[in-house]
């Protein structure tokens, strides 16, 4: 059965986007007014925003886009003292949005975008969201495709392309003696993949890359979760998406739907140099 059948028409179709944000003042007006562009020709988009710790204007630079956009801001404050972990925080911050979007007030809507707003999902464009409408892939959950390597491995599991925490293989790896150029070459650098834009829908266990797209109603009573079994640190999404597919929800990465550059991509890359030049340092002690 075509997604064309299981959702009601795009014109029709009501739309919650989310996320949070901090220190974003300089770039948000941008991310917000291309993101809106994007899921232009839908019924009604509204933003649902959480803000802390920032140090910059983000809350007075968003109070600015009100007349232009339909947003709410939750603002959550200053939560780095007693939440020192980012991943707590970000998951402390999603979690108030997944409260909000259950109230009665937003059972209208059908779909809700959760969108990284730090510079992601500026290359997020009309065409291709429409195409979600048009494809014969049933999806329940769809997911981004970042131009270039895709860099959100954390986020990610497959059961071939990444089916663990890339982490914590990689954390594994370096207490069983690999160095840490082999290690990070093996859990990241490997599986960074370039996914042409043209390639089938792949379907995920999870993933996120800066854009999810959820039905509001699967989203209700979930919470992201930060904290693995062993008490360790993990991605947030993978506890929400995790759930959704035990639940036999269909989640699948969309290729067409390019949402960012290469920037992440770059950050992750240009790690391994560091590593190479402390590498060949050492090796050059037992050359002399």
């Amino acid at each position: 059965m075509s997604v064309k059948n299981e959702f009601p028409e795009y014109s029709k179709v009501n739309i919650l986007i989310v996320g949070t944000i901090r220190d974003v003042a300089g770039s948000i007006a941008k991310e917000l007014t291309n993101i809106s562009n994007a899921f232009s020709g839908s019924n009604k988009v509204k933003f649902i925003l959480v803000e802390s710790d920032s140090k910059d204007n983000t809350a007075n630079e968003i109070n600015k886009l009100r007349s232009d956009l339909d947003i709410t801001l939750i603002e959550m404050g200053h939560l780095e003292d007693r939440m020192p972990l980012r991943t707590e925080r970000i998951a402390e911050c999603r979690n108030a949005y997944l409260k909000v979007i259950e109230k009665d007030e937003f059972s209208s809507f059908d779909l809700v975008v959760v969108a990284d707003l730090d510079g992601v999902n500026l290359r997020l464009k009309k065409e291709s969201v429409l195409k979600l409408w048009q494809t014969d892939v049933p999806w329940d959950v769809c997911f981004g495709n970042p131009k270039g390597r895709y860099y959100d491995l954390w986020a990610l599991r497959h059961t071939e392309w990444c089916p663990g925490d890339c982490w914590v293989n990689y954390k594994t790896d370096r207490i069983n003696r690999m160095n840490k150029f082999q290690a990070y070459q093996k859990n990241i650098l490997s599986k960074m993949l370039n996914i042409p834009k043209d390639n089938p829908p792949i379907l995920v266990s999870s993933a996120f890359g800066g854009l999810g797209i959820y039905r509001r109603i699967d989203l209700v009573g979930l919470r992201y979760q930060c904290i693995n079994d062993k008490g360790g640190e993990t991605c947030e999404h993978v506890s929400i998406n995790s759930e959704l597919t035990a639940r036999g929800k269909k989640l699948y990465i969309m290729p067409f739907l390019e949402n960012s550059g290469s920037t992440e991509a770059i950050r992750y890359t240009q790690f391994p140099y560091g590593i190479v030049i402390k590498f060949l340092s050492s090796v050059a002690r037992f050359i002399k």
